[in-house]
């Protein structure tokens, strides 16, 4: 069963909805024969998008498309329908002239064309009526395929809440118990040694024991019930403020618009940094903002509900609203875009040199993790287990241990240490020879990748400072990197004149430069306020870890030194000159 939920479910689901594509692709018009084929040749999950709602947004086109097509068939007929009426009015001239002349003969020919040309009139005026009812057809079905396709996308979106409600219900209820168990237990365990203290038998010990747990176990299930009632009030409210429309307010406006007046959420737009940073430095005021007190409430705010302590209520995500949002963003938006995980089995090796299955770990547990390029290993804390129900692509790495040849199975992009390679790399680019790197700092050959496709549940860390741990193929434990998706360079822009090189963690912007020859970093002051101690370090340990990451940052680095020396962004010597020391630093890693 435990198999079926993790991953036959998924499989079935695949197998019929690529049959039902299939199906689409052979009864349906160009555009959703056209999107039928895309969806058949990319990833299950184009298959479930194209099944879910985009058939109906394709079918859609099809019909929009025979309603056009019915248009301009109705136009011809129409303008041959008014030429053979021309023609027969000039044939009846030319027999009312005849018949003045006297020549009948000539008359009776005339008489015959404007007949003929009256029967070809009424010919294309029949054809026109027919190709407008055609066009009426094709404008009310491509009417009923909007309908059913925003219904379509209803549905995505009721089901993304829902998975989400479900989630958000799970992951409240296994904390409580998790708290609920620790305190019956401790109860048991008190009230057994009281009664052995008090001197009695150890039947009556294991009595109030049990009595102990029993109304540890009571009392909680009623504060549960009520926990999750508050919780679900909670993201229900989430859900109807983030519904209501926003109050747009225009930087340029002096007064408020009349929506202020109504209630509903103030949004004030982004000003460019750019125009920004100028006028605070023609004002005078770039000195004395250095003094203003950062007010950090909004982004502990937005810290706070990424997390769910006990007993609190735990917001949602905001959704994409359309339905190309829905169709591209209702499932992929709570998917990590960089998928690096594990299938569930997968053990991790502990601080205490135990294996775990790592959908068994949970926040404050202990594993052990080691600096690849110093070799300094220490035991770290799992800050935050990542669930993910959407991973496709798979390696199953085959890896000759001590104990014979083991398997490992990784998403495609999960990075590995390898000291062969000297470098972080994925593992869908390990191959045959390159080797690995285990827990007592020696190596473990890759005897074979085989990729493949597959719908499964898998799991990953984020690893509290060196950002790596050891997982296990069969007894041997191997170096992977934990989650680097967090962080992402800047695009190139006019505000890397005024902020430099940067780097985004969450909401956070961190400028990075090199100093001394090495990399250095801190944090730019936005309107959410400064960018946390944790986030600059976060961004050097990545950068230093993440080639990939190294490269971006060059290529980017360098596409801003080019517009700074062909256009007027602000200082652009001093900047293009900084750019050129971090190159150098970052090049310097590798």
């Amino acid at each position: 069963l435990l198999d079926f939920l993790n991953k036959g479910q998924y499989a079935a689901q695949q197998a019929d909805e690529r049959v039902t594509a299939t199906q689409l692709y052979n009864d349906g018009g160009p555009e959703v024969r056209s999107a039928a084929k895309i969806a058949l040749a990319g990833s299950p999950d184009d298959v479930h998008q194209f099944v879910d709602a985009g058939r109906y947004m394709a079918d859609r086109k099809d019909r929009l498309a025979a309603n056009h097509v019915a248009q301009v068939e109705r136009l011809i007929a129409e303008g041959r329908e008014i030429a053979a009426t021309a023609r027969k009015n000039s044939a009846l001239a030319a027999q009312a002239a005849a018949e003045a002349k006297g020549a009948n003969q000539a008359a009776q020919d005339a008489k015959k064309d404007a007949e003929h040309s009256a029967e070809q009139a009424q010919g294309y005026a029949a054809e026109a009526d027919a190709a407008a009812d055609r066009a009426e057809t094709s404008a009310k079905q491509a009417k009923a395929s909007a309908t059913t396709a925003r219904a379509a996308a209803d549905r995505a979106n009721q089901s993304a809440v829902a998975a989400e409600e479900s989630a958000d219900d799970a992951d409240f209820s296994a904390q409580y118990a998790r708290a609920s168990a620790t305190s019956a237990a401790q109860a048991s365990d008190d009230a057994r040694q009281s009664a052995l203290d008090a001197g009695k038998s150890s039947a009556e010990a294991d009595g109030l024991a049990k009595a102990a747990w029993k109304d540890v176990v009571e009392k909680r299930e009623a504060e549960l019930a009520e926990e999750r009632r508050l919780a679900a009030e909670a993201r229900k409210k989430q859900r109807e403020q983030e519904a209501k429309p926003k109050c747009y307010i225009p930087v340029n406006r002096d007064s408020l618009p009349p929506c202020a007046m109504a209630g509903q959420e103030l949004v004030f737009p982004t000003i460019d940094p750019t125009m920004k940073e100028f006028a605070w430095e023609v004002l005078g005021l770039n000195d004395a903002k250095e003094c203003i007190k950062n007010p950090t409430v909004g982004k502990c705010a937005v810290a706070a509900m990424s997390f769910l302590p006990v007993g609190k209520a735990k917001l949602l995500k905001k959704g994409a609203e359309g339905i190309e949002d829905i169709v591209e963003g209702s499932r992929a938006a709570r998917a990590i875009k960089c998928a690096t995980c594990f299938l569930a089995g997968t053990k991790v090796l502990m601080g205490d040199g135990s294996g775990r299955a790592i959908e068994t770990l949970r926040t404050g547990d202990q594993v052990v993790a080691t600096d690849p390029r110093t070799g300094a290993t220490h035991v770290r804390t799992v800050e935050n287990l990542i669930v993910t129900g959407l991973d496709t692509s798979f390696n199953d790495l085959a890896v000759r241990t001590s104990g014979g040849t083991a398997h490992l199975t990784a998403t495609r992009e999960h990075p590995f240490w390898s000291p062969s390679e000297g470098a972080w790399i994925k593992a869908g680019e390990l191959r045959s020879g390159m080797t690995l790197r285990t827990a007592d700092g020696s190596t473990a050959a890759v005897k074979g990748n085989r990729g493949y496709t597959q719908h499964a549940r898998t799991y990953n860390l984020t690893v509290d400072g060196l950002h790596t741990y050891y997982v296990f193929a069969g007894s041997t434990p191997v170096l992977v990197h934990n989650d680097i998706c967090g962080v992402r360079v800047s695009p190139v822009a006019s505000d890397w004149a005024t902020k430099g090189a940067h780097l985004h963690v969450g909401a956070d912007e961190i400028h990075v430069f090199s100093h001394e020859g090495e990399l250095g970093a801190k944090g730019i002051r936005l309107s959410t306020g400064m960018a946390s101690d944790k986030s600059v370090q976060k961004v050097l340990d990545t950068l230093k870890n993440s080639p990939e990451l190294r490269r971006d940052l060059i290529q980017k680095a360098r596409a801003a030194q080019e517009h700074m020396n062909s256009h007027n962004w602000g200082n652009n010597k001093n900047r293009a000159l900084e750019l050129q020391f971090l190159i150098k630093a970052l090049e310097k890693l590798g």
